[in-house]
């Protein structure tokens, strides 16, 4: 239909984001920030289980270098504990 997105042409990140990427009622109270914040949240959560909860392939895939990543996953309150140490190959 004219005037309508078809979903499957925006990116899956995107798709992935719900409902933190729609607009919400003209009535809704949230702020714009409250929004944003709630959108690029959806979009990490989404990054980060394509990338099967790798950060570093998750920063590549939003344009974020590893550090930026870090500090959003902490300001949503998404970093939880440090993933797993890794094994040192003997």
């Amino acid at each position: 239909m004219d005037g309508e997105i078809d979903l499957s042409l925006l990116p899956r990140a995107q798709v992935a984001a719900g409902a933190g990427g729609r607009p919400e009622p003209a009535g809704s109270q949230a702020s714009l920030k409250e929004r944003l914040d709630a959108y690029e949240r959806g979009l990490i959560v989404a990054a980060l289980d394509e990338a099967g909860g790798n950060r570093t392939h998750a920063a590549r895939a939003l344009g974020l270098n590893r550090d930026t990543l870090h500090s959003k996953l902490n300001k949503y309150g998404l970093a939880e504990a440090d993933p797993a140490p890794r094994r040192r190959r003997s």
